[in-house]
């Protein structure tokens, strides 16, 4: 990585476990700073942190002097538009979750992408899901269906409409993460990475850009200083995470990647206790119980899933 040379952190790409977790690190707080601006549309706060981190990626390719190759043919312009559609949509529908439901449950669900790049690998690529794969997915659905669950004052368990929307709607976030991966995997095989990276979330903000045109939201913020929100997303959980994300993506298998993700919901969960006094009840807890075991299935105990896969030109 040309970036990390630049910078005298060469060796970090001997070292991708370490660049996951700085990843990881830096988009821990990404649900409470989300948090801190719904006073703000969703797609509005999603417009702004992918436009200020489309913006400091192509800032740092230049200053980098990356040799950013700009898609030529109609198929990786179709596939950099998707990317970025995709990333558009994540975030959108994933801080529309925070407003249903604890940033614990919200985060969780989220982070249930490898279980979910699995099942995509299967259905796109060809490769089966192993017994244990199996297992996890079955075991994610339990957890959903768990966190879809409150405790009432007098210690009944009873079904939550809110909750039930929130999962739902953190559960179809994550199912664009994958997409937004599988494509990064393919695409960055041969583009730059902050090239890349700047043109999948300027794409993203131009798609977002006509849905808040659409709905007849408003661009600008009542409270100025959600401006620092922001920026906060677009520099630490974009520029640092995602982009970290994505190049481990090149280097590491992406089972590798959704593991270190799940260390987002342990983050994001302490801070929502320090910053909002979100304790989880007790169905989320035996919800996150499941969905810990469903990951450390795929991603530790089968050895079948650890395989290198196929090239994501195989997705054809």
């Amino acid at each position: 990585m040309k970036g990390l040379h630049a910078l005298g952190l060469s060796n970090l790409e001997e070292h991708p476990r370490l660049i996951l977790l700085l990843a990881t690190i830096a988009v821990g707080p990404a649900a409470i700073l989300v948090r801190f601006a719904l006073a703000n549309d969703a797609s509005v706060i999603a417009f702004w942190r992918v436009l200020f981190a489309g913006i400091g990626s192509m800032v740092i390719s230049f200053l980098l002097k990356e040799k950013s190759r700009i898609p030529e043919s109609p198929k990786e312009i179709g596939l950099m538009a998707l990317a970025g559609l995709s990333l558009g949509l994540h975030f959108t529908i994933w801080f529309e979750s925070l407003r249903y439901v604890t940033v614990a449950i919200s985060v969780l669900v989220v982070t249930t992408t490898p279980v979910w790049m699995a099942l995509a690998a299967w259905i796109f690529m060809g490769i089966h899901p192993t017994k244990l794969e199996k297992i996890s997915i079955v075991l994610v659905f339990l957890a959903i269906s768990t966190m879809t669950l409150d405790v009432t004052r007098e210690n009944r368990i009873v079904f939550d409409t809110n909750l039930f929307i929130g999962v739902f709607l953190a559960l179809i976030s994550s199912w664009f993460v994958v997409l937004y991966f599988f494509i990064a995997r393919r695409i960055l095989a041969s583009a730059s990475l902050w090239g890349y990276f700047g043109f999948v979330n300027l794409g993203a903000a131009f798609s977002i850009g006509i849905f808040v045109i659409i709905t007849g939201a408003h661009f600008v913020p009542s409270i100025p200083s959600d401006f620092l929100i922001f920026a906060g997303l677009a520099i630490g959980p974009s520029l640092i995470g995602h982009a970290g994300y994505n190049y481990s993506m090149k280097i590491s298998r992406p089972h590798d990647v959704g593991f270190a993700i799940l260390g987002e919901p342990i983050i994001a969960t302490a801070l929502a206790y320090i910053f909002f006094k979100e304790v989880p009840s007790i169905p989320t807890t035996i919800g996150a119980c499941f969905l810990f075991l469903a990951i450390y299935l795929v991603v530790v105990v089968d050895k079948q899933a650890q395989i290198t896969p196929k090239p994501i030109g195989h997705l054809d």
